[in-house]
C-alpha cells in the first residue's frame, strides 16, 4: 500500500509536463534537417482524379456569368421565374411578362450593393435559402 506523502508525490510528478519529443525548427543544427515522409507520387491515379474535378469544378465556376451565381451557386432567374410562377397560382391572376427578370435583377444589384444582403447569402448550411 502506497501512504499517502508517496501517492501525493507520484501525483504531482504525473502532472509535470513531459519534454517534447521532436525538436521546433529552430533547434536543428545548420545542414541536418527533420526527415520528411515522402510525398504522394504524381502518378496516383487517384490524386490525379481529385486534381481533375478540382480544376473542372474551378473552370465551370469561374465560367458562371455573375458574383451571386459564382459565390452562392445560387440561380437568380430560374428563383425568380419560380416565384412569379407560385405568385401567380396563389393571386389567381398574371404578373407582367419581366417581372421574373426584374426580379433577377434586383438580386444582382442588392448582392453587389448592399452588404447585408451579401454577408446574408454567403452564411453556412440552409439559412441564405
Amino acid at each position: 500500500m502506497i501512504g499517502n506523502s508517496k501517492l501525493m508525490n507520484w501525483f504531482m510528478n504525473s502532472m509535470v509536463s513531459q519534454r517534447k519529443r521532436s525538436r521546433s525548427s529552430k533547434e536543428w543544427p545548420e545542414g541536418a534537417a527533420p526527415v520528411l515522409p515522402p510525398e504522394p507520387r504524381a502518378t496516383d491515379p487517384t490524386l490525379q482524379r481529385r486534381a481533375a474535378l478540382r480544376r473542372e469544378f474551378r473552370e465551370w465556376r469561374a465560367s458562371l456569368p455573375a458574383g451571386l451565381e459564382r459565390d452562392t451557386l445560387l440561380m437568380p432567374d430560374v428563383i425568380a421565374e419560380s416565384v412569379v410562377r407560385e405568385a401567380e397560382l396563389f393571386l389567381q391572376g398574371d404578373l407582367p411578362a419581366e417581372f421574373a427578370a426584374r426580379l433577377a435583377a434586383r438580386a444582382h444589384h442588392l448582392y453587389t450593393c448592399n452588404r447585408h444582403f451579401h454577408e446574408v447569402l454567403n452564411h453556412s448550411g440552409n439559412s441564405p435559402r
